[in-house]
């Protein structure tokens, strides 16, 4: 039996060997990088698996009353969560409120609801409700959220629980948001809130 003739003149390297084990076990919905020769890599794409709306259920006036909605993202890898998730937006009642396309600014312009404003990202949907109001609400505290890095961010919104009805309304000026919370407690819609500070959702 003739022998082969094939000779190994090149150099084993542990970072071509880890490129090949990347592209032989990436996911299809990657895209190329770079190894460290210089050679491609192959690297995985995050995938959104769901997204969530903010507020969940919010007041405004009219008939030129505002209220910012936000999306959130969850993905199937780390950062697993992304805030202000870009998303197409729609409300299920344009003569009751609009809602701009691209930003999630809604506005009343005449009373009623609650309607649906809903957002759509990547095939995921999510919706919040939001009622379109001709008098002011009673009053209630601003709303704190626990980030990454601390808790008792304030949000800019106001929460009212009053007669077991969980609102909320934008009132950055009394809510500044950003500002720490001065006196964290919890309310009986389950939403922790600032005490110390009253508003108007």
């Amino acid at each position: 039996m003739p022998k082969s003739r094939w000779k190994w003149r090149g150099t084993w390297s542990s970072t071509a060997h880890i490129c090949c084990v990347l592209i032989l076990s990436g996911s299809i919905s990657g895209g190329l990088g770079s190894c460290g020769d210089g050679s491609p890599a192959f690297q995985a794409t995050r995938q959104l698996t769901s997204i969530a709306v903010q507020p969940v259920d919010a007041d405004a006036l009219v008939p030129t009353g505002t209220l910012p909605f936000s999306a959130t993202g969850t993905f199937d890898q780390p950062p697993t969560t992304q805030a202000n998730l870009p998303a197409e937006w729609v409300s299920s009642d344009a003569t009751i409120a609009t809602v701009d396309p691209n930003s999630g600014l809604a506005t009343c312009v005449a009373v009623g609801g609650p309607i649906k404003i809903t957002a759509e990202a990547a095939g995921k949907m999510a919706s919040a409700m939001l009622t379109c109001l001709g008098s002011q609400p009673q009053s209630g505290n601003c709303v704190y959220v626990c980030g990454s890095t601390r808790c008792g961010e304030l949000t800019g919104y106001c929460e009212s629980s009053a007669g077991g009805a969980c609102r909320q309304g934008y009132d950055p000026v009394h809510c500044p948001k950003g500002q720490p919370a001065n006196m964290m407690a919890t309310d009986a819609c389950g939403s922790g809130i600032d005490a110390s500070r009253s508003c108007t959702p």
